[in-house]
C-alpha cells in the first residue's frame, strides 16, 4: 500500500474517532486554541488526538513529531481528488513556488507564516475559512483579503506602484478586460476593466513561465489589440542580432527564443520611457545596427526634411531618424492606396508628398508574388538606408539577375549600350546601363519600356525604335510600314537579350566578334515564320529555298540567303518600301508592267537567281468573266491581281501568282519535292489540271495552252489558232 492510500486510510480512522468524541465537546478549536482530538481539526492535526499526547505512537500511526498541518503535501492529501480534485491546477501545470525559501531582499509580512523557513501552500492559504472581508471570494481560504491583488504585493513590493514606479499601469483601465483573457483565468476586478497582477499572473495553473495566463508572445495582444501590425512578433531573430547588452538591460525571447513583446519592453522595474529596455531614438539601432548609414542619407529626414513629422506628429528629430518610417506598431507614414504594394514608400515617393520628383507614378516593374517564393517589393531591389545610386542593393547585373538570369545573355552584345563607341555614347541622354537603358523601373508612360516620343505603334516597337530610327544608335532605322503589327510587337519575333541563339543566322567578318539579329528562332529552314505562316514553311529545300539552290545570290539589302534566311530572300521584315509582301528582291531589268509579274522577274530573268527563264511570263490583257476564281475555298481558286498594287483584287488579272503558289512544290502533296523542272502537275502549279478555270475561256485547248504558256510555241493552240 503506498503513502498516499496509508493517509487515506489514516484520515478515515479519525473521522471515525473523531465522530465518537464529537458529542462530549463543542468547544471551537479555534476559539480555544488547545489541542482538541474530538473535532475534524485532527484531520490535519493529526497530532492532536489524544493517542499521541504521551509521545508515542499507536499500532496503525507511528509519533509524527514534526507540525506537518501546514506542510504542502497535507494540502494536497485532499486536493488530490480524495476530496477536491485541484490537480489540473495544482500539479498538472506551473504554479507559485512552495517548498522553498523566499529571497533574501524579499520581506515577508508576519499575517504569512513561514514556517521551516520555506513557503509553502500555508503562507497564503489558510483552511479555516475565516473571512476577511464582505466578498468571500477575494478572501476565502486566503489569509487577507485579496482585492485588486493586494495580497500579491504585499510580498513583491519591489513590483508594484504602477508606471510610476517603473511598473505596468494597474487600476481602471478604461476598457472591459477581453472575454477570451477572462477565460484563461484573468481577473479584472467586479466591472472587468481592472488591470491587477492577476489580470497577467495566476498563482495556480499556469503553462507558461512567469505564471503568466497566456504565452508571452500572444498575451500583450489581447488588450493592446493591433500593436502587431509594425515591427514583426512571434518570429526568430537572426542569430547573434540581439546584442548581450539588450539581455542586461531587460530583454526576453519568447519560449521557442522568438521576439516578443518583452524583447523591446520590460514591463517591471523599468523607469525607461514606454517601458522600453533602451531609449527610443537608440533601441532600433541596437539590433539594427547594419541600418545606421541611413544617418549619411537623404532618407535621414532630419537633414533632409526637418519639419516633416510622421503619423504621431513626431519629426526625425524627436523621434529619432528611423522614425520618420517606421513605428514599432504602425505604419509611420500615411501611405498612398494602389495596387503597387508599396504604400509605406509612396508616403513620401507619391504626388504631393515629400519627394515628389521621384513620385511612383505610371507605369512600373510588377510588384507581388511573381515567382515561387520570391514577393517582389522596393525592398527587393532598393536599400533605402545605404548609400549610393538610387539606394540600390547591387549593381543591375546582380539584381535583375537575381529574377531574370536568362536575359543576362545581353552582356557584351550589341544590345549592351555599354560596348558602344564614344561617338555613339554621345547620343545618349545618360550613361548607358546594362538593363535600364532599355527598360525603366519607374515612371514608365507605357508599359515600363522606354519609349520613343516621336514613334507610334505598340509600347515594345515604341521603345525599339528609340535606338532604331534615323539617327539613333543602331544605325538604320526601322520604318513605320515593315511586318504588320496588328496583334504583334518586336518581341514576337526577337529576343533583345540574345543575339545570337541556337540556330540563328549570323554575319561573321574576320577579326570582329559574330553578329546576330536577336532572333528568337531559325530562319534556316524558316522555323520562325512557320509559326504563324505554316502552310508557307513548304517552300524549305525546294527550287525556291535559295539556300539550298543558289547560296551567293543577294537580296535588295545585299543579304546572301544563309543571312536573310529562306523567307528573307524575298521577304525583308523592316527594309521595305511600302509592299503589301514586303518584297525583297531586285526589280528586273525590264519591267512588264505587272507588279507581281516583275517580283517574280527579279529572279527569272537572265541577271537574276533563278535558272528558269520564261519566254513568254505574261498573260494577255483581256477583260475576264464573271467567275469564282477568287473563292480561296473553291478547288478552282484562281486569284486575280491588280496590276499597280500588286494586291489580290476579284476585278484584277491574270499574273504569275495566279497559276503559281510559289511555296509548295506540288498541289496535291506536301512533298517537298526535288530542284528540277518539273511537269505540268507540279512546278509550283496552284491546283492540279483538272480543276484548271482555263476551259471556261478556251474550252478544250485550254489545257494545251496551259502545259505550254510559258513557250512561244505553246502559243500556236488547236486548228492553227495563234493565241498572243
Amino acid at each position: 500500500m503506498n503513502s498516499g492510500s496509508n493517509f487515506g486510510f489514516l484520515s478515515l480512522l479519525l473521522v471515525a474517532q473523531l465522530n465518537v468524541a464529537r458529542a462530549q465537546d463543542s468547544i471551537h478549536p479555534a476559539a480555544t486554541r488547545e489541542r482538541d482530538s474530538a473535532k475534524e481539526c485532527a484531520l490535519c492535526h493529526y497530532s492532536w488526538v489524544s493517542a499521541f499526547s504521551s509521545g508515542q505512537g499507536t499500532n496503525l500511526v507511528p509519533y509524527q513529531k514534526e507540525r506537518v498541518a501546514t506542510a504542502s503535501w497535507m494540502c494536497m492529501s485532499c486536493h488530490d481528488g480524495s476530496v477536491v480534485d485541484s490537480r489540473a491546477r495544482l500539479q498538472g501545470l506551473r504554479g507559485h513556488k512552495t517548498g522553498e525559501a523566499p529571497p533574501e531582499e524579499m520581506t515577508i509580512p508576519d499575517q504569512f507564516p513561514v514556517r521551516s523557513g520555506t513557503i509553502e501552500c500555508a503562507t497564503c492559504h489558510t483552511a479555516h475559512a475565516v473571512a476577511s472581508a464582505e466578498k468571500t471570494e477575494t478572501s476565502i481560504f486566503l489569509r487577507m483579503s485579496n482585492p485588486d491583488s493586494v495580497m500579491c504585493s504585499a510580498c513583491h513590493e519591489a513590483m508594484s506602484g504602477g508606471l510610476e514606479e517603473g511598473h505596468h499601469p494597474l487600476g481602471k483601465l478604461g476598457q472591459a478586460v477581453p472575454d477570451a483573457l477572462i477565460a484563461l483565468g484573468a481577473k479584472g476586478g467586479p466591472d472587468r476593466d481592472l488591470v491587477t497582477c492577476e489580470t497577467c499572473h495566476t498563482a495556480h495553473g499556469s503553462p507558461w513561465g512567469n505564471l503568466l495566463v497566456d504565452e508571452v508572445g500572444q498575451l500583450c495582444l489581447y488588450c493592446h489589440e493591433n500593436q502587431d501590425r509594425g515591427h514583426p512578433v512571434n518570429m526568430l531573430p537572426e542569430p547573434d542580432q540581439i546584442p548581450e547588452a539588450l539581455f542586461a538591460a531587460g530583454a526576453s525571447l519568447g519560449a521557442e527564443g522568438q521576439l516578443v513583446c518583452i524583447s523591446c519592453h520590460k514591463v517591471h522595474n523599468n523607469k525607461r520611457e514606454l517601458l522600453l529596455v533602451a531609449a527610443p531614438k537608440e533601441l532600433c539601432q541596437q539590433c539594427h545596427a547594419d541600418q545606421t548609414s541611413v544617418v549619411r542619407t537623404k532618407h535621414n529626414l532630419a537633414e533632409s526634411a526637418p519639419e516633416a513629422v510622421n503619423v504621431n506628429g513626431e519629426t526625425a528629430e524627436v523621434g529619432g531618424s528611423c522614425s520618420a518610417c517606421h513605428l514599432a506598431h504602425k505604419p509611420a507614414r500615411r501611405g498612398v492606396a494602389s495596387k503597387m504594394r508599396a504604400t509605406a514608400c509612396q508616403g513620401c515617393h507619391g504626388e504631393g508628398q515629400l519627394a515628389p520628383s521621384e513620385a511612383l507614378q505610371g507605369y512600373m516593374h510588377p510588384l507581388g508574388p511573381l515567382l515561387p517564393g520570391k514577393d517582389v517589393n522596393c525592398r527587393s531591389c532598393h536599400n533605402p538606408h545605404k548609400e549610393g545610386q538610387s539606394f540600390l542593393q547591387g549593381d543591375q547585373k546582380f539584381l535583375c539577375g537575381s529574377c531574370h538570369e536568362d536575359r543576362l545573355v545581353v552582356a557584351d552584345s550589341r544590345h549592351d549600350l555599354r560596348t558602344l563607341p564614344d561617338k555613339e555614347l554621345r547620343k545618349l541622354e545618360e550613361p548607358p546601363q546594362l538593363c535600364t537603358s532599355c527598360h525603366m523601373m519607374h515612371l514608365s508612360q507605357s508599359d515600363w519600356w522606354k519609349s520613343s516620343p516621336n514613334r507610334e505603334g505598340p509600347p515594345q516597337f515604341r521603345a525599339c525604335s528609340s535606338c532604331h530610327r534615323e539617327g539613333g544608335i543602331a544605325g538604320w532605322s526601322v520604318p513605320i510600314v515593315a511586318h504588320p503589327l496588328e496583334g504583334l510587337t518586336c518581341a514576337d519575333c526577337h529576343d533583345p537579350h540574345q543575339e545570337i541563339a541556337d540556330g540563328t543566322v549570323s554575319t561573321v567578318v574576320e577579326g570582329e566578334k559574330p553578329k546576330g539579329r536577336f532572333l528568337r528562332l531559325p530562319v534556316s529552314p524558316p522555323v520562325l515564320c512557320a509559326q504563324c505562316h505554316e502552310d508557307k514553311a513548304l517552300v524549305a529545300d525546294t527550287a525556291h529555298d535559295l539556300t539550298t539552290t543558289e547560296s551567293t545570290a543577294t537580296n535588295s539589302m545585299g543579304m546572301k540567303p544563309l543571312e536573310s534566311g529562306t523567307c528573307g530572300v524575298c521577304h525583308a521584315m523592316h527594309e521595305n518600301t511600302r509592299d503589301p509582301v514586303l518584297w525583297a528582291q531586285k526589280k528586273p531589268r525590264k519591267a512588264t508592267g505587272d507588279k507581281m509579274a516583275d517580283m517574280c522577274g527579279g529572279c527569272h530573268q537572265k541577271s537574276g537567281a533563278a535558272s528558269t527563264i520564261p519566254e513568254i511570263s505574261t498573260h494577255p490583257d483581256v477583260v475576264l468573266p464573271e467567275t469564282n476564281w477568287s473563292d480561296i475555298t473553291s478547288p478552282r481558286f484562281f486569284p486575280l491581281f491588280d496590276n499597280d498594287s500588286g494586291e489580290r483584287h476579284k476585278n484584277g488579272g491574270l499574273t504569275c501568282a495566279s497559276c503559281h503558289e510559289v511555296h509548295r512544290w506540288d498541289p496535291r502533296t506536301e512533298d517537298r519535292g526535288t530542284n528540277t523542272e518539273g511537269d505540268a502537275m507540279n512546278s509550283f502549279l496552284r491546283t492540279d489540271s483538272g480543276s484548271l478555270p482555263c476551259s471556261d475561256c478556251h474550252g478544250i485547248g485550254s489545257l494545251y495552252l496551259y502545259k505550254f504558256f510559258h513557250r512561244a510555241e505553246g502559243r500556236q493552240g488547236l486548228m492553227g489558232v495563234q493565241y498572243e
